[in-house]
């Protein structure tokens, strides 16, 4: 149970996690052996109990008794030693997939790495879709761990939400940090999970289920109707047999029956009710008995979290474990045979109702509380899982007052972290009141929608509490919108085009209609769907009108060589540029961000290096770049 040991750098931490996961295989496949044995043995025992019973029966029947009882025992202590490997290697087993997950997020083996369940995000959302937020190579992809809808949900909503209370974001940093060393803590928290099923806990149906209560007077005068009605059956059937009295019992078992066939529906679906029981319930016992067994006396920010776990007498786990009794009970009537023993003595339904019905009443409350802290653990213990697994990442610092700041946004060593950290370039950002748009121009493929996602992605993560992939990074809780990935719509019958037109008219109403903080625009190839005429001069009417607002900054791609005059101009505009080198023919590019407008294009080149017709012009743009 001691926490991993401080890791340097993500070569380091990358080699740990393999060697780990090389163990943690060596050791199933040892169970897996074992098992097997087992499971020849206990074959072997009960071939040869037979075959000899068999064979001394016909000799000496004691001694064939006597075979039958020895082989019996060893048949039960295999099996109970074949119980025990085969826990183990479940357990071992699931560590292994949990291991192996992480070496997936560290490797970015998305393959690996199952979606959640990300509810889908509309197109029309600012940013979510632009910057990877959902989908199957997404953010939430890489860095979701959680094992409940709920608290999936949760880390969804940090991750796309339009705005940020700061008080509530530094109080998740500050939870992040430190969980971001209790990587035993959080492993182990999903290796109870996986040990009780494998279907996310669906905590809103508990918590539906748990109000879906009855009247209790109902229920309780119903319990003692029936219980009146079984005990007057009883009485004439034993008055019957041992009194001499006269055949009425039959009569009253009558009525009883009839009775109770006609309130059936007072209870409900019991059915239903054992199955949430044997399900939900199971997995969040099992899930409470692991918070209040921790030891929080050296976390001050997760024993506050956690609070009802650590410090109340009456632990939730021993609440919901009067939950598992009325769950056996409930269960018992499942069989036909025994539904109908215990209703030949007891009006066993409507007792099961009723005590489920006052269960239900005094968990209510408290069990969404419990339920709130397991959402927010797990969507902390999410961040700080990715915190983990990139060593190098840090906390950015959060502006009190964006009005008043000298700067909007600085970084140093800004890197996506959708990008494997052995190709992953960090470049520096820095955005001023004064200097409040870039234009960011360069080659095919140079990287500037790359940069444009890394500079949003980033801030997401910092907004939801988690570190970011940069040396250090200043930066406010602003509103981001994006225009990156625009398509057309066949369906709804919108031109590639005219689907930009109006993602850049929902910017200018929500820069119009945000009056609190600023607003981050992002946008890639603007009026990328027209001619080149036409584009330039819509550009030029775009920027001009985003510099007139004063609650927004952010930056443009463009391939128009042109509209970088602009940034000659206006002292509130700023030039900058990815480029490449071609050797040989081949283009190269090392993805750092300079200042200035771009100096060479390859258009024409990527034309002629696959063969298409361009006349001389590829030549000439060849040499020149």
């Amino acid at each position: 149970k001691t926490e991993f040991v401080i890791v340097m750098t993500n070569e380091r931490l990358e080699a740990y996690l393999e060697r780990y996961l090389a163990r943690i295989t060596r050791e199933v496949a040892v169970r897996e052996k074992l098992s097997a044995r087992f499971s020849w043995i206990r074959l072997g025992v009960f071939l040869g109990t037979v075959l000899s019973a068999f064979a001394l029966y016909w000799i000496n029947v004691p001694a064939s008794w006597m075979v039958v009882i020895v082989g019996a025992i060893l048949f039960g202590i295999s099996a109970r030693k074949h119980r025990r490997v085969e826990k183990s290697l479940q357990r071992f087993q699931h560590w292994q997939t949990i291991q192996a997950g992480q070496l997936a997020r560290m490797q970015l083996d998305w393959d690996k790495l199952t979606p959640k369940l990300s509810a889908a995000i509309m197109p029309e959302h600012p940013f979510a879709v632009d910057l990877d937020i959902v989908g199957p190579r997404s953010l939430m992809t890489l860095i979701d761990t959680s094992v409940s809808r709920e608290g999936h949900e949760r880390l969804l909503s940090w991750m796309t939400a339009g705005e940020h209370n700061r008080d509530d974001v530094l109080r998740r940093q500050r939870r992040v940090r430190e969980l971001k060393g209790l990587s035993f803590f959080r492993n182990r928290l999903q290796l109870n999970f996986r040990l009780t099923g494998v279907e996310a806990l669906h905590g809103n149906k508990i918590k539906n289920w748990l109000h879906n209560l009855k009247s209790e007077k109902k229920l309780r005068n119903r319990l003692l109707i029936a219980g009146g009605l079984w005990a007057m059956t009883w009485m004439l059937v034993l008055g019957h047999f041992f009194l001499a009295w006269p055949g009425f019992w039959w009569d009253g078992a009558l009525a009883a029956v009839s009775w109770y066939m006609s309130h059936k529906k007072i209870w409900g679906d019991l059915g239903a009710d054992a199955e949430i029981l044997d399900s939900e319930f199971r997995q969040a016992v099992t899930i409470f008995q692991y918070l209040e067994k921790f030891n929080y006396s050296a976390y001050p920010q997760l024993k506050e979290l956690c609070e009802p776990f650590a410090t109340v007498a009456e632990k939730p786990s021993r609440q919901l474990r009067r939950m598992n009794w009325l769950a056996f009970a409930v269960g018992l009537r499942m069989n036909y045979l025994f539904w109908i023993i215990l209703h030949l003595f007891s009006p066993w339904d409507f007792w099961c109702a009723y005590r489920l019905n006052i269960q239900k009443r005094r968990l209510k409350k408290q069990f969404a509380e419990w339920l709130e802290i397991c959402y927010e653990l797990e969507a902390l213990n999410s961040l700080a899982n990715f915190a983990w697994l990139n060593p190098a990442a840090v906390f950015p610092e959060l502006m009190e007052s964006v009005k008043t700041s000298a700067v909007f946004l600085e970084a140093a060593a800004l890197g996506h972290p959708l990008i494997s950290y052995h190709h992953r370039v960090g470049n520096p950002v820095t955005i001023t009141p004064d200097n409040k748009v870039h234009l960011i121009t360069g080659s095919n493929m140079a990287g500037k929608s790359t940069f444009l996602r890394t500079i949003g992605i980033n801030l997401i993560l910092a907004r939801a509490g988690s570190p970011v992939i940069a040396s250090r990074m200043t930066a406010g809780l602003y509103q981001i919108f994006t225009c990156i990935k625009v398509n057309d719509s066949v369906s709804d019958g919108y031109s590639q085009f005219y689907a930009e037109v109006r993602r850049l008219r929902a910017l200018l109403d929500v820069i119009e209609a945000q009056k609190t903080v600023p607003v981050l625009f992002l946008i890639d190839e603007i009026y990328r769907g027209t001619n080149n005429r036409e584009r330039l001069i819509g550009s030029r009417a775009f920027v001009d009108k985003l510099l007139n607002y004063e609650n927004c900054f952010g930056m443009i791609t463009t391939h128009d060589l042109e509209l970088t005059q602009m940034g000659t101009a206006k002292t509130a505009i700023s030039n900058f540029h990815f480029r490449e080198t071609v050797v040989n023919r081949k283009m190269e590019f090392d993805y750092v961000l300079r200042l200035g407008p771009c100096p060479t294009t390859n258009a024409l080149l990527i034309m002629a290096m696959e063969g298409l017709p361009v006349g001389t012009a590829a030549n000439k743009n060849s040499r020149q770049t």
